[in-house]
């Protein structure tokens, strides 16, 4: 009995490191999340502004570069 019940609180803990755990990569997942959009905010700033349009070559440029990262990385 003494067995079942150091099982128990061992699962029980190990159930709470991984809560834990899980709490801190949402946190960090929605940091992340929140960085990406501003990130991806900024660089629409940049490509929509006159200046920045007055250029065609550099705007071409980083057009095809943005071309190179992945969709999901620039959706919400």
């Amino acid at each position: 009995l003494d067995r079942l019940r150091a099982d128990r609180d061992s699962l029980l803990s190990l159930l709470d490191k991984f809560e834990r755990q899980l709490v801190e990569i949402q946190s960090n997942v929605r940091v992340l999340t929140e960085e990406r959009n501003l990130l991806n905010d900024q660089l629409n700033q940049v490509i929509n502004s006159p200046r920045f349009a007055e250029n065609v070559t550099e705007r071409a440029h980083w057009l095809s570069n943005l071309q190179c990262i992945p969709t999901v990385l620039l959706t919400r």
